[in-house]
């Protein structure tokens, strides 16, 4: 099994981190015939079992790259990856789309309350900050929607353990008197 990700032209790839990878995974880098970068990643020791094997079939990879510095806001990046296995014709991912915009020079926040979130990737601890009396509650959904996690925000800075979250994606949701805030996250 491999998957193969054409990288858009706005990310550096100097900053390709793997996160996490569920599998023995090697992976590897070359230029298509358009000139664009390719990232495979090659999962060697996955046998895939038929469908009735549910859950013994899975496999993720989850990685983290920078873009160019000075891209203009409202850029939009778009990209998605191709899973080749066995002689079955590809499965396409859902595509993502992120669209640039930037803080202005030396202001920590947009406006005041204004949540931030960190580290992200996560270990062991997220820190969120919302200003005081923002909001009031947090929780926080796997790649399914299901609420694995909530917590009440108490103060300006909460500290919120997800040691417990096995690795992946997670989104949280916000909510309080500044209405309804959502974030993405990764747990290592």
């Amino acid at each position: 099994i491999y998957v193969l990700d054409t990288l858009p032209a706005e990310v550096n790839m100097s900053t390709f981190n793997i996160e996490f990878t569920s599998h023995n995974m090697m992976n590897s880098f070359y230029k298509d015939a358009a000139g664009r970068n390719v990232v495979k990643f090659n999962f060697p020791d996955i046998n895939l079992k038929d469908s009735s094997h549910h859950g013994e079939c899975t496999g993720a990879v989850i990685f983290s790259i920078n873009t160019f510095p000075g891209l203009a806001n409202g850029v939009t990046i778009k990209n998605r990856a191709g899973i080749y296995f066995d002689v079955n014709p590809v499965v396409m991912t859902n595509e993502t789309v992120n669209t640039i915009g930037c803080w202005p020079a030396g202001i920590a926040h947009l406006s005041p309350g204004t949540p931030s979130f960190y580290p992200n990737p996560a270990d062991d601890f997220l820190t969120i900050e919302t200003g005081t009396g923002n909001y009031e509650t947090c929780a926080i959904y796997n790649s399914l929607g299901e609420n694995v996690l909530s917590t009440s925000i108490a103060s300006q800075n909460t500290t919120v353990s997800v040691k417990q979250l096995p690795a992946g994606v997670y989104y949280g949701k916000l909510t309080g008197t500044k209405g309804v805030s959502n974030f993405k996250f990764v747990k290592r």
